[in-house]
């Protein structure tokens, strides 16, 4: 049994990463929860996204970053631009980007997308890798 919730597992690991690679800059990432879920969306945003209907089995839940910036990157539909949309103007955006690609049915895709930290500063996209699983950024320190 856990005693944190599934979602902020997630999360909590970015927040460790990312200290690790302002460290490594010679700086600090400051990570803190975000205090409205509704506000518009900025760079260094960490959210947690949801899609239902894609293909048989749907997508995971997967953790993104707002990048530097301001867009995120889907699996399998690529970039998308973040700030300034509000969570849910988010999701609607992905839902649509699914169903434009061809990944689902229009109207047979749902998205869903909660914010649950902010990282300051916001991480380049550069330093954001994809490890084991595409559904999971991990930020890595730059190579001298």
């Amino acid at each position: 049994m856990s005693l944190l919730p599934a979602r902020l597992v997630p999360a909590i690991g970015l927040v460790f990463v990312l200290g690790l690679i302002g460290w490594a800059r010679g700086g600090s990432a400051a990570a803190v929860p975000v205090e409205d879920v509704n506000a518009p969306l900025t760079p260094g945003d960490a959210i947690v996204v949801e899609v239902e209907g894609v293909g048989q089995t749907g997508i995971p839940p997967f953790r993104e970053i707002v990048d530097s910036d301001g867009n995120v990157l889907l699996p399998f539909a690529g970039m998308l631009r973040a700030t300034g949309l509000t969570p849910q103007q988010l999701a609607d955006d992905i839902a649509s980007r699914y169903a434009e690609s061809g990944l689902a049915s229009p109207g047979a895709v749902a998205a869903t997308v909660e914010p649950v930290m902010h990282f300051d500063p916001p991480p380049e996209r550069a330093l954001l890798r994809r490890a084991a699983s595409p559904l999971r950024p991990v930020p890595v320190a730059p190579q001298p």
